[in-house]
């Protein structure tokens, strides 16, 4: 069902999906699962999505799935965007990654526009 959903372009209603289905029992693996097939599928992954997939990622400190939802932000450009570089800070300092986190801060999107005293 899902797949189809995916194929459809009902992106939205997919995510709708995968939250009603975490909320059920939906481990973040299978989520990731998820996100794996609108990749493989061509499906753009929308900011909230990857925002949520974040958090998954955070609570339960899987590093090497945030870190591929990162290279994913970076690959497509999304990585201006001031709620998705926030959700990788947050992802990177959860997993016990601060000086990634802070190598995300210094690169992101407010970094042209404060100039930070470090």
């Amino acid at each position: 069902m899902i797949s189809g959903m995916m194929l459809n372009g009902e992106s939205e209603s997919t995510i709708g999906l995968c939250m009603m289905l975490e909320s059920n029992g939906l481990k973040p693996d299978e989520a990731f699962l998820i996100f794996r097939k609108m990749q493989s599928t061509g499906e753009p992954v929308s900011t909230k999505s990857l925002t949520s997939l974040l958090s998954a990622c955070a609570s339960v400190s899987s590093l090497a799935s945030g870190k591929e939802i990162h290279g994913y932000v970076i690959r497509t450009n999304m990585n201006n965007d001031d709620i998705l570089a926030t959700a990788v800070i947050n992802m990177y300092m959860k997993c016990g990654r601060s000086s990634w986190a802070f190598s995300v801060f210094r690169a992101g999107p407010w970094a042209s526009k404060v100039k930070l005293g470090l």
